[in-house]
């Protein structure tokens, strides 16, 4: 930005705005995924049978640090 000013950089901004963007689908599209996945198992989607719930527990934390 410095060196082309603002209009110079647009493509650059776009695509930081973009990969911004993404930081808060991914994270929100995987817990989803997950969290309908131990619906699906029902009970034993809590339990330590499986690794459903670490996952849960990891995405959640990843989605509220973003």
């Amino acid at each position: 930005i410095d060196t082309y000013k603002a209009k110079g950089a647009l493509k650059e901004i776009g695509i930081a705005k973009h990969s911004l963007a993404q930081q808060f689908v991914v994270p929100s599209m995987a817990l989803a995924v997950v969290d309908r996945a131990i619906q699906s198992f029902g009970a034993e989607g809590v339990s330590q049978d499986t690794d459903l719930a670490q996952r849960w527990a990891g995405l959640r934390t990843l989605r509220i640090a973003d």
